[in-house]
């Protein structure tokens, strides 16, 4: 808003779209000037993808540092893992959506036909030997991580589970009361490399 002085007569403040303000030379007239922080649609949308997936992944940031280990031309896991959490499982209303979002990422077959049941305090693995073909190794460790986003905990099991075995089971004595999402990876026996890994859904 404007204001007039009423010993000098002098206008300053806004009038408009202009800002009137004394300087050095006399009065200056001045564009009101634009928020930079003002965003679009767009914008926002984004910004909101981002904060949904990165508060899914903080919880995860060691199971990530340990199995993401193929950034796919990003400069570390952790970018690797936002950016494909953004484009893949998070839609445009902001929902993350838990079963497409990667906890492991890497060369290896990813498992095959992987089944789950629970059967008391126990959790009943199985899946087809897929070891016979490309990026595959008969002895690829099984991995399976155990998330419930909403205490939250996280909780990895690095089995002895071989890809060629086709099964086993985990106790699940240990965790408390909720909904866990289930993930499962296979790494290499020697070396580092590990597969995409797959959602089995919550138990």
């Amino acid at each position: 808003m404007a204001k007039i002085d009423e010993t000098t007569g002098k206008l300053s403040g806004l009038v408009g779209p202009v800002v009137l303000i004394d300087g050095k030379q006399g009065k200056i007239v001045r564009s009101k000037a634009v928020s930079s922080n003002h965003k679009t649609e767009a914008q926002l949308r984004q910004c909101e993808k981002m904060r949904r997936a990165s508060r899914f992944l903080k919880p995860l940031a060691e199971v990530l540092k340990q199995l993401y280990v193929e950034p796919v031309g990003r400069s570390n896991y952790q970018q690797a893992a936002l950016s494909q959490t953004m484009r893949q499982a998070v839609d445009e209303e902001g929902t993350l959506v838990a079963e497409r979002v990667l906890i492991s990422r890497g060369p290896l077959a990813q498992p095959q036909d992987m089944r789950m049941e629970k059967e008391g305090d126990e959790l009943a693995l199985a899946w087809t030997d897929n070891s016979h073909t490309g990026g595959a190794n008969a002895d690829d460790r099984l991995v399976v991580v155990l998330y419930n986003p909403s205490c939250p905990d996280v909780c990895p099991y690095f089995t002895d589970a071989t890809r060629s075995q086709g099964s086993c089971r985990l106790g699940l004595g240990k965790f408390k009361k909720g909904d866990y999402l289930v993930y499962a990876t296979f790494v290499a026996a020697k070396g580092k490399q590990v597969s995409n890994s797959c959602y089995l859904g919550c138990c």
